[in-house]
């Protein structure tokens, strides 16, 4: 990696607008959609498989009392490399193109998932075998930390100023209809096989079948173009030499604007969307299916609404759904956990209803907004170093800390206190933001 100084004159802490992109076609938008989105299916769809089979990887990876909490500490090391793999991914595709970073972490999440679904148990290997899914997490986790940023930049970077809002809300839709894919798939190895079914080898067909998703995705990647904003960079000998570097000569402020932003955004989305299921289970006393069930429920809403949040931010701005959202969640979490726990079938369903649609309010603008906050020329790396860090640290290990919060205090309603003090950093953060909706990019 280049040391060398940036040159004078060539960024402020006010960067020049990055010149408007040409309006794509219906295809291209199409098209654009499908690149970026098929990536973040691949990504989510594993995290979201590990996290739905956590209870039956318990058993075959990790002996005694404490083999639940291990796997979620397994699941939560993998996130540790995430900012490594944000600091390698944005340096290339700061450098280099957005293209070439997004294909090469699409590559690496493939390769683990596979290799997940080949992985000999306890049983089999002894102790080798939790090490080597500790290992394989820690890949998976290198890959993906270069995937959400380099997609968020890849998406508002061939977007119409109107339109950002909208087109960056796909990035989060492809995340939560790999949720509902990765939940439906869970849901439907746990209904055709029995209990022992899935214990012995059902647990590995999901993992195998994410090359279903991998292979198209590689496909798209590597028939990508660039985007024209980092072409414009490109043509004028203006990429960043040492965008490591240079991010803390112009984007300090905006970094750590990033992490209070990501701080709800990532405690929501784990705690909600993955470790809900199991909490159903362990802390409500619902079964496996009806916890996927409500799962697949509140992933499928929040599909349906992500976009029209997302086109709604380019119409009101950006702000008040995002206040708005973290507003409902301090408020509202603590008392709708409590009501789960006692709740019937149909009230845990409708609170998980509502849940995603306070979530929407803030994913659909959510990464159009990150995004908006850093210049092109190192946009991927300023974006990806904080966002990923938040995730490593609060989001990666959110079930791990939820289900210790429930065995410090034994009370289910716990996991809520966590996702109430996210919601008011994020919202004391978010009002510091300018409203860049409608504005062009720096």
């Amino acid at each position: 990696m280049s040391t060398e100084e940036p040159r004078s004159g060539t960024y402020t802490e006010t960067p020049e607008p990055t010149p408007e992109p040409p309006a794509p076609s219906v295809h291209g938008l199409r098209r654009n959609i499908f690149t970026v989105g098929a990536g973040n299916l691949l990504e989510w769809y594993d995290f979201g498989i590990y996290g739905y089979f956590a209870i039956v990887l318990s058993k075959q990876f990790f002996p005694g009392e404490a083999a639940l909490l291990l796997t979620f500490a397994t699941f939560g090391v993998g996130f540790l490399a995430r900012p490594l793999g944000a600091v390698i991914f944005g340096h290339i595709g700061d450098r280099y193109g957005r293209q070439r970073a997004l294909l090469l972490a699409v590559f690496g999440m493939a390769a683990v998932t596979f290799l997940m679904g080949c992985l000999p148990n306890f049983h089999s290997i002894g102790y080798a075998a939790p090490v080597i899914l500790t290992i394989l997490r820690l890949l998976q986790g290198f890959s993906a930390g270069g995937e959400w940023a380099g997609s968020a930049a890849y998406m508002i970077e061939t977007a119409p100023s109107h339109r950002r809002g909208f087109a960056g809300s796909w990035q989060e839709f492809s995340l939560v209809v790999a949720l509902v894919l990765s939940s439906g798939v869970a849901a439907l190895v746990n209904g055709l096989l029995s209990a022992q079914q899935v214990a012995s080898w059902g647990w590995r067909l999901p993992f195998f079948a994410g090359i279903l998703i991998a292979v198209p995705a590689l496909v798209l990647r590597a028939k990508a173009g660039e985007t024209p904003a980092f072409e414009a960079l490109k043509a004028d000998k203006e990429t960043a030499t040492a965008p490591l570097k240079e991010i803390f000569v112009i984007a300090r402020i905006p970094m750590l604007k990033a992490a209070g932003f990501a701080m709800v955004f990532t405690v929501a989305f784990y705690v909600l969307l993955t470790f809900l299921s199991t909490w159903l289970v362990t802390s409500a006393g619902f079964s496996s299916a009806f916890a996927l069930v409500v799962v697949t429920v509140e992933n499928a809403v929040l599909a349906i609404l992500i976009p029209l949040t997302g086109a709604w931010s380019d119409k009101v701005g950006r702000k008040p759904l995002l206040l708005t959202a973290c507003a409902l969640f301090a408020v509202l979490s603590y008392p709708m956990f409590l009501v789960m726990e006692h709740a019937s079938a149909a009230g845990v369903l409708a609170i998980a209803v509502l849940f995603a649609v306070i979530l929407a309010l803030f994913s659909g603008p959510a990464p159009t907004t990150l995004a908006e906050l850093f210049p092109t020329r190192v946009r991927y790396t300023a974006l990806s170093i904080p966002y990923q860090t938040v995730i490593a640290i609060c989001g990666g290990f959110a079930p791990f800390i939820a289900t210790l919060l429930i065995e410090w205090t034994h009370q289910a309603s716990a996991p809520s206190w966590y996702l109430v003090l996210a919601a008011v950093i994020t919202f004391l953060t978010v009002i510091t933001f300018p409203e860049t909706a409608r504005k062009p990019l720096p």
